[in-house]
């Protein structure tokens, strides 16, 4: 349904976002990149948007950009979902980076 979508609207922001993580969640974070730039080419404070974006770039060996908005997303919602608050954690505590997240 992403892709079919993508292929109706391939500038739009919000599919570019689906499609990054679709293909994030499936293993490919290395091509998931292109997408997430793509979604974040207006520069959107969305703090899901920013967590997923630093969770792609440090599964793509892109540690430190992937770190820095991964401390972005959390610093502007604390209050993410456990999905992502678990998986973030993983990689801020191997920088030993503090988090100030909470879980739900």
């Amino acid at each position: 349904h992403a892709q079919a979508e993508y292929s109706r609207r391939p500038d739009n922001i919000e599919i570019n976002e689906l499609m990054a993580w679709t293909i994030y969640k499936q293993g490919d974070a290395e091509k998931a990149i292109p997408y997430i730039e793509k979604a974040m080419r207006t520069g959107s404070q969305n703090p899901t948007l920013l967590c997923r974006a630093g969770l792609i770039y440090c599964n793509a060996n892109q540690s430190d950009k992937g770190i820095a908005l991964l401390q972005q997303s959390w610093n502007i919602n604390p209050y993410m979902s456990d999905d992502l608050l678990h998986e973030s954690q993983a990689f801020l505590s191997k920088k030993g980076t503090a988090m100030a997240a909470v879980s739900k």
